[in-house]
């Protein structure tokens, strides 16, 4: 029932109600006045009525309370005909109308309980009614206030691009020596995407594979440059590491919708560039940078493009997510998560091939995760790879490098298995950075 149609039918029940009791109240006083002008008439007409009769009749009408006594009164009038035999003599009474106003008004009272029921029943159907849509109406503006609340500030529980000075302060790649230019890509909603091209010298460059990384929710690119320095050296590729939009020194806003498009973005800009090998490119994402990952592989017009893509202790969905990690939210419905980031429906539309990198003591993400996301996959070139590592090391496991390695010679892209060699050892320069 709308708003309107609860006015609507309100007002028609307050009707029915006021005109009920207004109409018994009414009758009762007609037929008050009727005995009391009867019973100043003469003889001819006490004669009919008796005093007893009269007075009984007057008690009746006034309490409006006895219903067997008002049926009995009404009935002896029209049976005996009394109110005809009056009426023949209206030239010795007083006033004879009165008496046919008694007649009707007693006839209508013998209904009246009636007319109060109904007028009893409205107001309490107004009762429950207001009861009813009002809470109904208090319960939705209390739970629209509270899931508009928690909609608006998700966004909040989710990107982290301001701990610390990590959005004025973005380490250098020279930290590591490593030879890199410093670009910046556009959006197609014209935002400036800060993001480093990690490049092997001339000519090597153009005939090795490159990586587009993709970090996770907190920080900027320079807290991932201790894995670019593993993966330039152990796995002799390019790296275009981006700067997601409102992260380090790229402008605008993050959200999911603007992170699929900086990817889309970063993809289309390695393909402007005439100084690498165009078939070998390789999307990597760790955390939520994998559920990137799997957005831009799944699009037909980006996937088909790619080598292939490997995703690093990720997740199936943020809802899924926040269900594992405070379980009130399960009563939450899945329409009310502003981010989705829903991997487990479009990794099923992956083809290319792609590598799942799994911690198993991953303390954030469940590791079940992974291998669901790994047994969603339709693509006849997958593979699932297991480390000891937590959700921020796993890079750091002994035969990482090697384990991908493999993988891309698989794809007849690496002719031989690098050799691997320990990771650089951290620098005290920047703290390890939480991510989901």
């Amino acid at each position: 029932m709308t708003l309107i149609q609860y006015i609507i039918v309100r007002s028609d029940l307050i009707k029915v109600m006021k005109w009920s009791i207004g109409a018994v109240i009414t009758q009762a006083c007609h037929a008050v006045a009727a005995i009391n002008e009867i019973t100043k008439t003469d003889e001819a007409t006490k004669q009919y009525l008796s005093p007893e009769n009269l007075n009984k009749m007057h008690k009746c009408v006034l309490s409006i309370s006895d219903q067997i006594s008002l049926e009995n009164l009404s009935k002896a009038l029209d049976e005996n005909g009394i109110i005809h035999k009056l009426c023949r003599k209206q030239n010795d009474i007083g006033n004879p109308s009165m008496l046919n106003k008694l007649n009707v008004s007693l006839r209508f009272l013998v209904g009246s309980p009636s007319l109060l029921f109904i007028a009893g029943a409205s107001f309490l159907s107004c009762i429950i009614i207001s009861i009813f849509i009002n809470g109904l109406l208090g319960f939705f503006i209390f739970s629209g206030t509270i899931l508009g609340l928690f909609y608006t500030i998700q966004d909040n529980f989710l990107f982290y691009p301001d701990i610390g000075r990590h959005r004025i302060c973005v380490p250098s790649p020279q930290i590591y020596g490593l030879p890199f230019e410093v670009v910046y890509i556009k959006t197609r909603d014209k935002l400036s995407l800060h993001s480093y091209f990690i490049r092997h010298p001339e000519p090597k460059a153009e005939s090795i594979p490159t990586f587009v990384y993709f970090h996770g929710n907190a920080g900027n690119i320079g807290g991932r440059l201790q894995n670019c320095n593993g993966i330039f050296h152990n796995l002799q590729c390019n790296i275009l590491i981006v700067e997601y939009r409102g992260y380090g020194l790229s402008n605008g806003t993050p959200s999911e919708k603007g992170l699929y498009i900086d990817a889309r973005a970063a993809v289309d800009y390695l393909f402007t560039r005439h100084d690498l090998d165009h078939s070998q490119i390789i999307l990597f994402g760790r955390s939520l940078g994998g559920a990137i990952v799997i957005d831009v592989a799944a699009d037909p017009n980006y996937g088909n493009k790619i080598m292939c893509s490997i995703v690093e202790n990720t997740f199936t969905s943020i809802p899924n997510m926040a269900h594992h990690l405070i379980r009130q939210t399960k009563c939450i419905p899945r329409f009310c998560h502003k981010n989705k980031f829903d991997s487990i429906k479009k990794i099923q539309k992956i083809s290319s091939p792609i590598l799942f990198i799994s911690g198993l003591s991953d303390s954030l993400v469940p590791s079940s995760m992974m291998t669901d996301l790994y047994n969603r996959c339709k693509s006849s070139h997958k593979q699932l790879f297991q480390l000891s590592g937590g959700h921020m090391d796993t890079w750091n496991s002994t035969g990482y490098y090697q384990g991908i390695a493999q993988f891309l010679m698989k794809c007849e892209v690496q002719k031989t298995t690098p050799k691997q060699v320990s990771p650089p050892t951290q620098l005290s320069l920047w703290p390890v950075i939480e991510e989901v």
